[in-house]
């Protein structure tokens, strides 16, 4: 009595399962790529990177990633999702005269996989 009871169990559970995957198949499963993005900041009359600016991957008001600039003055988002659309990267100087000056803020539209550069002038 007791063995059939673990071969009915495990019947609902393979039927459980099995019925997932079909409506899987059937109806497919949402795919949204990550890719990382990447964006280079520098001075526009130097052409010098600008290191300390702080970049913000927002989608409208929501501030959804954010990275500071680095020696190089590249920031870079390891896992940006493909499937957003109304995506926008501002880049902002957070710490005035530090890196040079105190630099206009830009806003770019970020693109998965992609290496974008900003020129930025100062204030």
């Amino acid at each position: 009595m007791r063995l059939s009871g673990v071969f009915k169990n495990a019947f609902r559970l393979a039927m459980a399962g099995g019925a997932g995957l079909f409506l899987s198949a059937c109806y497919g499963v949402a795919y949204t790529a990550n890719r990382a993005f990447s964006l280079t900041a520098k001075d526009s009359s130097s052409d010098e990177p600008i290191p300390g600016l702080r970049v913000e991957i927002r989608d409208g008001a929501i501030c959804l990633q954010s990275a500071l600039t680095n020696a190089q003055g590249r920031a870079s988002f390891p896992s940006l999702h493909e499937s957003s659309q109304a995506l926008q990267a501002l880049v902002s100087d957070i710490d005035g005269q530090e890196n040079g000056g105190d630099y206009q803020n830009a806003q770019v539209l970020p693109r998965p996989g992609a290496e974008l550069s900003v020129s930025l002038s100062l204030k």
